[in-house]
């Protein structure tokens, strides 16, 4: 099984998050424990929007830096402002992830974003993919993605799987896919990743309620918005993982 992987805003295919087949066994324990039992194979795609680091990204891990929705950044603080805001509320996942947009990006285009990854998974040599997986922002792009695929007859992708999640936007319009107006709308078997430390978990669990109760499994690890590396959590992550592609 082939998976197509996105990596999160302001970051590359290279990022610790998300790394390359050749640190597979030193630094990303998750796709070593996976490839130990599965013929499997991981394919990283960099997004199309070169973009400088964010603060001290660039010390943390070589460039260039990507993003998916834009070329260039919200501003950070006041984004943060609101997920911490939100964190603490009581309201649904959906309306708290509404107070979170993104209109004042420059050039934010999420309309371009699926197609950018559906394009290259049609034409790419290293395809076809089974499924994609996504780091937070590469989560919400993955989704619309499948989300489109819901669409049509065509259905190249078979499972999906978000860490740090993120629901997927509207063409043209800082607005989500949320479950409270779309329903379950991603029906193919989807796993979710989540920190309990991550302040915009809520967002996990507004992505997570947009897929199909009876495919979607979930899981909450202690840590914030990363891809954990313990053993244990490792191996429960796998376990899910390989439910979905074996669905």
């Amino acid at each position: 099984m082939k998976f197509l992987c996105l990596h999160g805003a302001a970051s590359n295919s290279d990022a610790p998050e998300l790394c390359s087949p050749a640190k597979l066994t030193d630094s990303a324990p998750l796709m070593y424990e996976l490839a130990r039992t599965e013929t499997v194979e991981f394919h990283f795609l960099n997004s199309p929007h070169e973009v400088p680091p964010y603060g001290a990204l660039g010390s943390s891990h070589p460039g260039p830096f990507f993003c998916f929705y834009g070329d260039s950044y919200p501003d950070i603080g006041a984004l943060l402002a609101k997920v911490q805001d939100q964190s603490a509320s009581d309201s649904s996942p959906e309306e708290r992830c509404r107070t979170l947009n993104l209109e004042h990006v420059t050039s934010f285009t999420p309309q371009l974003a699926p197609k950018y990854v559906q394009e290259y998974a049609k034409t790419s040599d290293a395809g076809p993919f089974d499924g994609l997986l996504g780091f937070s922002e590469g989560a919400s792009v993955a989704a619309d993605v499948l989300l489109d695929q819901e669409r049509t007859s065509e259905r190249p992708f078979k499972c999906g799987v978000f860490f740090c999640g993120i629901p997927p936007y509207k063409p043209s319009s800082a607005d989500m896919y949320l479950a409270d107006e779309c329903g379950e709308a991603i029906k193919i078997p989807t796993v979710h990743i989540t920190g309990a430390r991550d302040l915009a978990n809520f967002a996990g669990s507004a992505l997570k309620n947009l897929c199909s109760s009876e495919n979607a499994s979930a899981y909450e690890h202690s840590q914030g918005h990363e891809v954990p590396r313990a053993p244990a959590v490792t191996k429960r992550m796998a376990t899910l993982i390989r439910k979905a592609m074996h669905a």
